[in-house]
């Protein structure tokens, strides 16, 4: 990385040397946290696990292919957490939990309850897709429900509903953190996209905005709530304040806002 780009990320210390940026949680339903790490929600208590096993096989087929989805399985007023009166509800409840996980992912959503199925794409429903769900079956069954869900998959992928541009920046935070002079740290950061995958560069400086060490993180995976980070070894004549920044780009050329945290050196 150059010292442009670093300096261009470092820049970011003279206003947010103390930020740590971190995604709101969920409004209280289950599947808004449930979902912003993994792409299947199932009812509790579980189903049988050869029904969980089918729906998330039948949608890690659909990201193999270059599509995306996200599916919610909801058997009773239970699976919405404090959102209980959207149960009977599918089509208020999709949106709805489109816009909780919008920050991190605006693809393709599936909702399966037993009144029926709910689909939104960017928290907008798809002609296509309903006319696709309609009239498939939906079983109130919780193991049933999860295999109805399961074999919807395949008809929304064929329709072509399933495939998005990829216009979502990704998400980064950086931790604050307390090192020692000669000693090495761990630069921990968090970074997250739909896309799964992104590089970052992370750049200590000096909280006037002086880049001291850059690093350039290939492109790896990006997932919320996981933890990634650098090892370095501070200076014997480091000052005792300094600014850790990240920036991310995903493949299709999406950036970040830069996050800064302060890093205490003692």
């Amino acid at each position: 990385m150059s010292l442009g780009a670093a300096t261009t990320v470092a820049a970011a210390a003279l206003v947010a040397a103390a930020a740590l940026v971190a995604p709101a949680a969920g409004d209280g339903d289950p599947a808004s946290d449930y979902l912003l790490q993994r792409d299947t929600f199932t009812p509790y208590p579980p189903p049988a696990a050869a029904s969980v096993r089918a729906l998330a096989a039948s949608v890690a087929t659909v990201w193999a292919h270059g599509d995306r989805l996200k599916v919610a399985v909801v058997a009773t007023p239970q699976d919405l957490g404090a959102v209980p009166s959207l149960f009977g509800r599918p089509a208020e409840y999709a949106r709805f939990l489109s816009i909780e996980l919008s920050y991190v992912y605006r693809g393709p959503l599936l909702v399966a309850m037993p009144a029926g199925f709910g689909f939104v794409r960017n928290t907008s429903a798809v002609a296509r897709a309903d006319a696709v769900l309609h009239g498939l079956p939906v079983s109130a069954d919780p193991a049933a429900l999860t295999d109805d869900a399961a074999a919807a998959v395949g008809p929304l992928e064929a329709a072509g509903v399933l495939h998005v541009a990829d216009v979502t920046a990704p998400v980064v935070s950086a931790a604050t953190l307390q090192a020692r002079r000669g000693r090495r740290v761990f630069l921990r950061y968090s970074v997250s996209d739909d896309s799964r995958t992104a590089r970052a560069t992370v750049v200590v400086a000096t909280v006037s905005g002086s880049p001291v060490v850059s690093f350039a993180r290939p492109f790896a995976p990006a997932v919320a709530g996981a933890a990634y980070g650098v090892v370095w070894r501070v200076p014997r004549k480091s000052p005792r304040t300094l600014a850790l920044c990240v920036r991310a780009v995903d493949r299709a050329g999406n950036r970040s806002k830069t996050a800064c945290a302060r890093v205490i050196v003692s």
